[in-house]
């Protein structure tokens, strides 16, 4: 499959996210849509799509998947896959946006690439943020009050989990806020509901 060089950053980001989706999900898998806004990325929809499928299915099934099959398997799966071009976006030159819904919920991401290489997320649902999606990420909803980063920030020191960047988004002050956090090293069960039990996280 021959690839314009440009294109490759934002399949890489599109697989990451159908990645995010599939680990973040609640429920069963119902329906994906992805939205290409741009003019560089809207011709290329279809291969966007398939992309964020592969990342998806990658978490989510055992065989191999890749941008040849992965609508195929979507059919199989009776999973609904919904395309959309958008010709421009108010806040940025290409997104990506990805929403999906299961039987539970419905939720939505959203990422561009800056400077040609910079994957970057910078929604999460009605989150505006920027996150580098490498390595871990540690995700937690929270009070938006002072010393919430300081108590889970102290909690990792003790599990001794190197924290690699921070990206906080929050709709009004002293409402919700989401916080991602790029941790160095894998986070165990047990990690997770000692963050899950910090007084303000939920």
């Amino acid at each position: 499959l021959a690839l314009k060089q440009e294109l490759k950053p934002f399949l890489l980001l599109a697989e990451k996210l159908g990645s995010l989706l599939a680990q973040l999900m609640n429920g069963r898998l119902k329906k994906i849509s992805v939205t290409c806004s741009g003019a560089f990325l809207s011709p290329s929809l279809d291969l966007v799509t398939a992309a964020v499928l592969k990342g998806a299915f990658g978490k989510l099934i055992s065989e191999p998947v890749n941008l040849v099959n992965a609508q195929m398997i979507a059919r199989e799966m009776g999973l609904v896959v919904h395309e959309e071009r958008e010709s421009e976006h108010p806040s940025y030159l290409h997104l990506v946006t990805v929403r999906y819904e299961t039987d539970k919920e419905s939720r939505r991401f959203a990422g561009t690439v800056f400077s040609n290489t910079h994957a970057r997320i910078v929604r999460i649902d009605d989150f505006h943020l920027e996150v580098n999606p490498e390595g871990f990420l540690l995700f937690y909803a929270n009070i938006d009050r002072p010393g919430m980063l300081a108590s889970v920030g102290a909690m990792l020191a003790v599990e001794k989990i190197n924290i690699a960047g921070l990206s906080l988004g929050r709709d009004n002050p002293g409402q919700r806020a989401l916080t991602v956090i790029n941790v160095d090293s894998p986070l165990t069960e047990d990690i997770l509901r000692k963050v899950e039990k910090i007084e303000g996280v939920f």
